[in-house]
């Protein structure tokens, strides 16, 4: 998608062809997802020991690292999904609808950065579904399960979606 090259135009225009800024361009945007996922969770998070383990551990784990270096798409696609996550999570939690357009147009952006958002839509409807599913089923009222119900429909729903991706590409493999 052209939103990487885009962003690159207006720094190419700003700065003149200089490398280290396009590459701080994604580190910026590695940052601003750390950042995001840090406020969303800092709630349930211990004030010290979970919050500084969510920084550094995201800060320094090879896959922000790695994307984070190079001018490429995947630091801001994640930006976007994290922003599209958040927002949704916020118009979940106080029905506004200013956060459901915004997560509409993160969601809207994630497909403008890359064609592959079509798979992160998939496994959200595929784990929105199971979810949904698994709280019917009122699984919480059985006396052995104290945990909460939707990390396992959101676990179950990820898991299906994997299968049915990973298996779909056995199909086209098999039928070349």
């Amino acid at each position: 998608g052209p939103t990487l090259f885009y962003l690159g135009a207006v720094v190419r225009k700003l700065f003149g062809v200089n490398f280290p800024i396009f590459r701080l361009l994604t580190a910026l945007a590695a940052l601003m997802a750390i950042g995001l996922l840090w406020h969303l969770y800092r709630r349930q998070l211990k004030p010290f020991g979970g919050q500084w383990l969510l920084l550094i551990g995201l800060g320094l784990s090879p896959g922000f690292l790695f994307f984070s270096t190079y001018f490429i798409h995947e630091p801001i696609f994640i930006l976007l999904t994290v922003l599209t996550l958040y927002a949704a999570e916020r118009w979940w939690a106080t029905k506004n609808n200013h956060w459901l357009g915004g997560g509409l147009v993160a969601a809207g952006f994630m497909y403008f950065t890359k064609e592959t958002a079509l798979l992160t839509y998939g496994t959200w409807f595929v784990a929105c579904a199971v979810t949904l599913i698994v709280y019917r089923k009122n699984i919480s009222s059985v006396k052995f399960w104290p945990f909460p119900r939707w990390p396992i429909g959101a676990a179950l729903g990820v898991l299906i979606a994997s299968y049915l991706f990973l298996f779909g590409f056995k199909l086209d493999l098999l039928a070349a």
